[in-house]
């Protein structure tokens, strides 16, 4: 548990702590017939716990994807080809100590431009809500030699997290 103040308990543990502070339950138990009760309040408790889990995993379990790193040494873009979700936002996490861009490559042609980032700085993230379904290629304006491939699914029918 964390101290007030120095930020939130995690709401079951927070939930325990209310149940063993309410005096309802007591921390040390004085008779064997009190024990047997202290165990099995534990023992309910830890399934409650197990429960909410496994509910918040369920409920929870919405396409994501996972973040691309920008890194100093190749292949600079990590994953260098990151399959993703289409409409799902993209994270690119500067993870050096200088700044990158994340630019698509058609970004000065006639083509559209579908996402440029700008200037990232070092421990910063870009994120773009998503893209259709289809390949993108992308590169750092100011490192040309960074580049990187986004391979966009339709999540249509597949399960959550592709990689």
């Amino acid at each position: 548990m964390r101290e007030e103040g120095r930020g939130t308990s995690f709401p079951p543990l927070a939930l325990l702590k209310i149940l063993f502070e309410t005096g309802r339950y007591h921390i040390f138990p004085k008779t064997l017939q009190s024990e047997r009760r202290y165990a099995l309040k534990i023992l309910q408790c830890v399934i409650f716990l197990y429960v909410v889990s496994l509910s918040t995993v369920t409920l929870g379990a919405e396409f994501v994807n996972e973040p691309i790193r920008m890194e100093h040494f190749p292949p600079y873009y990590y994953p260098h080809e990151a399959v993703v979700w289409a409409g799902v936002p993209i994270h690119w996490i500067n993870a050096t100590a200088s700044p990158h861009t994340v630019q698509h490559d058609d970004c000065g042609t006639e083509k559209p431009c579908l996402f440029d980032s700008g200037k990232v700085a070092p421990g910063k993230t870009y994120t773009f809500p998503g893209l259709p379904p289809g390949r993108y290629s992308y590169h750092c304006q100011i490192h040309p030699i960074m580049g990187g491939t986004l391979i966009v699914e339709d999540p249509k029918g597949r399960v959550a997290h592709p990689q």
